[in-house]
């Protein structure tokens, strides 16, 4: 069985991850998890334990979350998504993306479909597209202003308690779970959010093939 931590250098970022596996799994293509906006590798520890049985499973804290280095400068997650692939030596993968990581497996599906076996997006966002009204993306501004006014912690407070994570919330497990993740992240992201601009994805939506999806 294999089963490493550690760092990886990524576009010049220390990332921590973690990888477990049998040996046999190896001749499948791996999987790879991204966590959302907030959160961290420890969002996926059901799914991680579960999939490692089958397959090669990789997860990663991203730039500016966990025990990864903070965001200093504006950040492409994708292009980080793609180096950690590249500094892991993997050529292909099965993707899975929940929110924000969502954004970032959308990404390079559109733009590296070579490098992509299935995705698997999660309440995932995507860039271009026009959300209806009220959505969270209005309501961060506010979580924003609480960092400036009260500090971080106070803001954590608040935006756990966002209706983003009411159906979470529902089972005490999960709750739990969810606000030690969310209440520990340094979240130098979350709050001087700063990504680098590309094309919308939505409008390139057709460029990932139909076999991709599941």
């Amino acid at each position: 069985m294999i089963h490493n931590t550690g760092f990886v250098e990524v576009n010049g970022a220390q990332l921590y991850y973690e990888v477990r596996g049998s040996k046999a799994a190896q001749r499948f293509p791996p999987v790879i998890l991204v966590h959302g906006l907030s959160l961290d590798h420890r969002m996926w520890d059901a799914q991680f334990r579960t999939l490692s049985r089958v397959f090669l499973t990789y997860r990663y804290d991203m730039r500016g979350h966990g025990q990864s280095d903070p965001v200093s400068e504006p950040v492409g997650l994708h292009d980080d998504l793609l180096g950690f692939m590249d500094a892991m030596g993997i050529q292909k993968a099965h993707l899975v993306g929940q929110s924000l990581g969502g954004n970032a497996v959308g990404e390079i599906a559109a733009t590296h479909p070579e490098r992509v076996d299935k995705v698997v997006l999660i309440d995932s966002g995507i860039n271009g597209f026009q959300y209806p009204t009220p959505n969270v993306l209005q309501r961060i501004p506010t979580y924003l202003e609480l960092n400036k006014t009260e500090g971080r912690e106070a803001a954590l407070q608040a935006w756990v308690c966002d209706p983003l994570f009411g159906v979470s919330f529902e089972r005490l497990r999960v709750r739990t779970a969810l606000e030690e993740i969310v209440l520990s992240c340094p979240c130098s992201l979350f709050f001087n959010p700063q990504f680098q601009i590309r094309p919308p994805t939505f409008e390139r939506l057709n460029q990932i093939a139909r076999q991709h999806w599941c």
